[in-house]
């Protein structure tokens, strides 16, 4: 089966390790009743798998080049904008 789950995520900035099914397309985050939330379709029988999730403010600097982040979502909290990607820890 395929469908559409939550995952609250942390707070924090920086990076933060979530599992979520193998093969997961993530549609987006936003904030939920003061929370980010992660919201993906996902396919209930695969394996879990972790992947890193990294929040960046604006005007931060990008400690690996930029082709190991894929862009999810930027989102408002209080006067704070906090950028989301998904790190892929890519290897050359």
């Amino acid at each position: 089966m395929i469908t559409i789950h939550k995952y609250p995520l942390d707070l924090n900035l920086g990076n933060q390790i979530i599992k979520i099914p193998e093969e997961a397309e993530i549609l987006d985050i936003q904030i939920q009743d003061g929370k980010p939330v992660l919201w993906a379709v996902v396919y209930d029988s695969n394996p879990l798998e972790e992947i890193e999730i990294v929040a960046f403010p604006t005007g931060v600097t990008f400690m690996n080049p930029c082709h190991y982040y894929e862009y999810i979502s930027t989102v408002q909290f209080g006067g704070l904008v906090i950028h989301y990607f998904e790190h892929k820890n890519v290897k050359k």
